[in-house]
């Protein structure tokens, strides 16, 4: 998406703060994107313990559970590194504990009929 809105930007005006606050020409104020998302999970009844960091790992776990593979999570997510998307944005332990269970159960399957 930022590729996309820059390229509206025409090269000769890419100079300086390119994402700016329309009402004052200037780059957003630190605390402004916080009194968004506070008004944002208000109107929308998120609750308060929830971060919209959150909402990025949401997005990546529930990207994984439907079948996307972790390189297009990770470009999605903006991650150079694969492993960061993995280790940290997947969030969903449960999933996964029940994949190492199916995967203990067949290993003793196998065991257990010789085939290992």
């Amino acid at each position: 998406m930022v590729v996309e809105e820059l390229a509206k930007v025409p090269a000769e005006a890419r100079r300086g703060p390119l994402i700016v606050n329309p009402r004052t020409g200037l780059p957003y104020r630190n605390w402004y994107y916080g009194e968004v998302w506070r008004w944002v999970r208000k109107l929308t009844g998120i609750r308060k313990e929830v971060w919209n960091r959150d909402m990025r790992a949401a997005g990546v776990t529930e990207g994984r559970q439907a079948g996307a593979p972790t390189d297009d999570l990770a470009k999605q997510a903006g991650h150079a590194n694969k492993r960061t998307t993995a280790r940290v944005y997947d969030r969903d332990r449960l999933e996964a504990a029940r994949r190492v269970a199916k995967a203990r159960i067949a290993h003793r399957t196998q065991r257990e009929r010789g085939e290992s």
